[in-house]
């Protein structure tokens, strides 16, 4: 299922005034990691291996250099072919 640019940008607004924090009680990695195999997933920050350690750089180590929405995106960052394997 492909989810529209339009309603991406509406779930994101909604939840952004509603202060809803999308990964529960988890932190970004942990929530990733039981839908996406990050540990085989390429890094896009060449200081890491694995999509893993970028993610955790991001918004676990330096908190805010990402935004609290990266699991819409994370296909836009990371290799869709990766997914696939």
């Amino acid at each position: 299922m492909v989810i529209s640019y339009e309603a991406r940008v509406n779930i994101i607004q909604t939840l952004k005034r509603e202060n809803i924090r999308w990964y529960g009680s988890l932190d970004d990695v942990e929530f990733l990691s039981r839908i996406y195999d990050l540990d085989n997933m390429p890094s896009t920050d060449g200081r890491f291996k694995t999509a893993r350690g970028d993610i955790r750089q991001h918004t676990i180590n330096n908190p805010g250099d990402w935004s609290d929405l990266i699991g819409f995106f994370i296909i836009d960052f990371y290799s869709f072919d990766a997914l696939l394997q």
